[in-house]
């Protein structure tokens, strides 16, 4: 959780950073012909380094503020932290019958046995088909 609140202050505080610029006025680019291309350019425009100002702000309010303020400061945004998502599935199953929901698609077999396969298919089964082969050999 903190490390994803770091990764949105971090990422709002340099979301619109300027492009990289010369001393004359220049904008940078940089230019890369990758394979998936075929060789074909990709021009990006150069931005400015990522600032990390949000961290200084972060450790003036921990310093400065009394323990109340941070109390309240705490308070105030976990009541705008919204419910987990797994909260919201009500109907969902319960841990042992999800395992053995999967456990019984992993029993059932892709085909039948052999010979419920033959049966349906009207083929004879190998029994048959041995003997049968041995009576065509006798008769001729």
């Amino acid at each position: 959780m903190y490390r994803t609140s770091i990764a949105v202050l971090h990422f709002n505080e340099n979301v619109k950073r300027e492009t990289k610029r010369s001393a004359t006025g220049e904008k940078y680019h940089s230019v890369t012909y990758p394979k998936f291309k075929n060789g074909g350019d990709v021009v990006r425009e150069r931005k400015v380094p990522p600032t990390f100002n949000y961290v200084s702000n972060i450790k003036h309010v921990l310093i400065s503020a009394s323990k109340e303020e941070l109390a309240s400061i705490f308070q105030h945004y976990k009541a705008e932290a919204p419910e987990p998502l797994n909260r919201k599935f009500s109907n969902r199953r319960s841990r042992t019958d999800a395992i053995e929901n999967q456990l019984q698609k992993w029993r059932h077999d892709i085909l039948p046995p052999g010979e419920e396969q033959q049966q349906s298919d009207g083929r004879r089964s190998t029994e048959e088909m041995s003997t049968g082969a041995a009576k065509e050999t006798h008769q001729e």
